[in-house]
């Protein structure tokens, strides 16, 4: 059996290293695999997420324009998942089932959107991470606010899989390199 050289650790037998490379670019692809499926999880949730605040907004809006009182406009959001609804009329804020207080709201995402009529953000309030969406209505400013709690958990869970399998396929590539030299 041929073998490599090595000026550190003396031979290296040649089927460990012809083992370890493909185990190697197995590992790489499996981080890239991850890399992909992470941002494309996380643009779908974001853009489903902008899409339905979007259009919850313009219902409130409307509904502030028809003279409903902007808990009642409110409280005609259906609510889907755990997201937050919430409105600032008149410099005041309104909403059900708050999690996050309005102090908590990141300056910039309110900014934002009354300069430039929305804005989206992710942001974490109490340790929690959340999406928001922000839209300047007629009436004033409608905030919806999606948690990413479940969907940051299932990534963190895959992740720790991916990388637990990636390293065994590593270890078997190594240990049939031996077993073949």
């Amino acid at each position: 059996m041929t073998s490599i050289t090595c000026t550190r650790c003396g031979s290296v037998p040649a089927a460990t290293t012809e083992a370890l490379a493909p185990s190697t670019v197995a590992v790489i692809v499996a981080a890239s695999a991850y890399v992909v499926a992470r941002n494309y999880l996380v643009t779908q949730r974001e853009s489903a997420s902008l899409t339905r605040a979007l259009l919850d907004a313009r219902a409130v809006a409307a509904d502030l324009s028809a003279g409903r009182e902007p808990g009642e406009a409110l409280g005609a959001v259906p609510s889907i998942g755990e997201s937050q609804a919430m409105a600032r009329v008149a410099g005041v804020w309104y909403g059900g089932g708050v999690t996050v207080s309005p102090a908590e709201l990141p300056s910039g995402l309110l900014s934002e959107a009354a300069a430039s009529g929305a804005a989206q953000q992710r942001f974490a309030a109490a340790g929690a991470p959340y999406f928001g969406v922000a839209v300047s209505t007629a009436g004033g400013l409608y905030l919806e606010l999606f948690p990413l709690e479940t969907l940051d958990r299932s990534l963190r869970i895959g992740g720790w899989f991916l990388a637990a399998v990636s390293l065994a396929a590593l270890a078997a590539g190594v240990i049939v390199g031996r077993w073949m030299a």
